[in-house]
């Protein structure tokens, strides 16, 4: 059983329908952004990453950026690799100016006025001032005239935009933690359904905490050379807690889990 495989797309329906909508419209009416945010865990580099696969599957470009992994010792490093790693997913192959030439997105409009593509922007939180500034400016505000550009933003809080025109155009929406309904939905991929009560109390609802302590329950049966028993399930919540509090402590998840369990 291989519980670190991407697991069935699970209780973000409505927030991918309000993707899916505004790219069934042709050029966006709204003009709007769309900025998904919510505490670490919460699922949301898979839900973008769920939201590009489905975008590929109906052939329009989409370039999907994870902030948190730009190195560069300089800002204008940092630009240059953003740039070119949005080029080519776009797969713009007509722009023939030099990747470190471009400082500003207007560039591109006459390429990109004719065609529908997205651009999200993974771990907004997760970059210095100077960098979330140069976004702001040179990248979202040119894009943002284009009615065939779509832009999403993700971080584990909503950013405060300098620009008046930037934060009238943002709609925010809050990834929440699962139900005990799509625990138990999510649970049903591995056989661990049974345990839904328990493990959703103990992960407090966040994905990746569920999808941790079923990893933890699958090493235990491995262990035991048998099924873990419902009835037996309490004799192990010491580890469970601690796997959690390994995983994250420091992290934040801890922190926003409403359990004297981890106090």
């Amino acid at each position: 059983m291989n519980i670190n495989s991407n697991t069935e797309f699970i209780n973000r329906e409505e927030s991918l329908q309000l993707v899916l909508s505004l790219l069934s419209e042709g050029k966006t009416q709204t003009n709007s952004i769309l900025e998904f945010y919510g505490i670490s865990g919460i699922g949301k580099t898979y839900f973008l990453q769920e939201i590009k696969r489905i975008i590929d599957k109906q052939s329009v470009h989409c370039a999907l950026v994870d902030l948190s992994k730009v190195q560069a010792s300089k800002p204008s490093e940092a630009t240059s690799i953003l740039t070119k790693n949005i080029i080519e997913e776009w797969r713009v192959s007509s722009v023939s100016l030099e990747v470190e030439k471009i400082y500003n997105f207007e560039d591109f409009e006459e390429t990109l006025s004719g065609s529908k593509r997205v651009l999200i922007f993974d771990g907004t939180d997760e970059v210095n001032s100077q960098l979330l500034e140069w976004i702001e400016h040179k990248v979202l505000l040119p894009l943002h005239k284009l009615r065939s550009v779509i832009l999403i933003i993700s971080g584990k809080s909503s950013v405060r935009w300098q620009t008046y025109l930037i934060r009238r155009a943002v709609v925010s929406h809050v990834l929440q933690p699962f139900s005990l309904q799509a625990t138990r939905n999510l649970l049903k991929q591995w056989g661990y359904e049974r345990f839904a009560d328990r493990i959703h109390y103990l992960a407090g609802g966040v994905p990746l905490a569920i999808k941790l302590l079923a990893r933890v329950v699958n090493e235990i049966e491995q262990e035991s050379h048998g099924d873990l028993e419902l009835s037996k399930f309490g004799d192990y919540e010491i580890r469970l807690i601690q796997a959690i509090e390994d995983e994250y402590i420091g992290g934040s998840i801890i922190e926003q889990l409403d359990s004297d369990l981890y106090r």
